[in-house]
């Protein structure tokens, strides 16, 4: 263990290295460096370090002697305090930041993304599926409304061409009906002898009371045939469609009465119009 000359010496050695003893502690320590081989070493060494603090804290080696001797103890005893009540400081210690989120590998990112864009091509192509079948199914019933309508008017027309057929065929036979009074209905019959239909055409017809019709008749032969019954529209127009067989030339006249509701086997009203057949 070191006693306290060992220590003066040391603080001997730190104090000339910093140019801070008197000439009495001076003269001592050059004698004591001459005995001691190891104290000129640490010396030496000490030499280096104040030479270095001296460049880096202007005025360390001011002369003054025993005075800068005693602040640089002052200065040691107070680092040494500062030291101290820092020790006795609770340290706070300072928040610990968060661990970093984990981050999902680049792979799994990548990963995660082709899914999604996967998932979202097939939900176009479901979604293109199904408005590709909403066309077709579309297109399909347009095209059956097409046909529909097509057939509609095919038939329209094919049944003109009949009724015009039936009233201007080569082989049609017109009797005109009449009345006695001028300004009252007059009607027109054609018959084509080819098809055996009629059709007959009325104007001015009066309007019927309830209860009662207009029926049609053809006369051949002494026989009253009913070609059927009907009802005027608000001009006292009416149009009537039937199929009867005769014989060419069997027909001798067409006449209309006003019967019941529902018609009758054989005419019991008062005539309306009526029209002789010609040969």
């Amino acid at each position: 263990m070191s006693g306290p000359r060992d220590r003066d010496d040391a603080a001997d050695l730190e104090g000339a290295a910093l140019d801070a003893l008197s000439d009495v502690e001076r003269a001592r320590l050059r004698a004591s460096l001459a005995d001691d081989a190891d104290a000129g070493r640490e010396f030496d060494r000490l030499r280096g370090a104040a030479a270095s603090l001296a460049a880096v804290l202007p005025g360390l080696r001011e002369p003054g002697g025993a005075g800068t001797r005693a602040r640089l103890l002052a200065r040691a005893a107070a680092d040494g305090q500062a030291r101290k009540a820092r020790s006795l400081t609770p340290t706070v210690s300072s928040p610990v930041p968060p661990p970093p989120s984990p981050r999902m590998p680049l792979p799994a990112v990548w990963f995660g993304a082709a899914a999604v864009g996967l998932a979202a091509a097939l939900l176009l192509l479901v979604q293109s599926r199904a408005e590709l079948r909403d066309a077709r199914t579309a297109f399909a019933e347009t095209e059956r409304a097409r046909r529909r309508a097509a057939d509609s008017l095919e038939a329209l027309v094919a049944e003109q061409d009949r009724r015009l057929a039936a009233l201007t065929g080569s082989r049609v036979r017109v009797v005109d009906l009449t009345t006695q009074e001028a300004g009252k209905p007059y009607a027109r019959m054609f018959w084509d002898q080819a098809t055996n239909r009629w059709t007959f055409v009325a104007h001015r017809l009066p309007a019927l009371t309830p209860g009662r019709t207009y029926q049609l008749w053809l006369v051949s032969g002494g026989r009253r045939i009913s070609a059927g019954t009907f009802g005027p529209d608000a001009r006292g127009e009416a149009v009537v469609r039937a199929e009867v067989a005769l014989a060419p030339g069997a027909l001798a006249a067409v006449a209309v009465t006003q019967e019941p509701a529902g018609g009758v086997p054989q005419p019991t009203g008062a005539m309306v119009v009526a029209g002789k057949a010609t040969p």
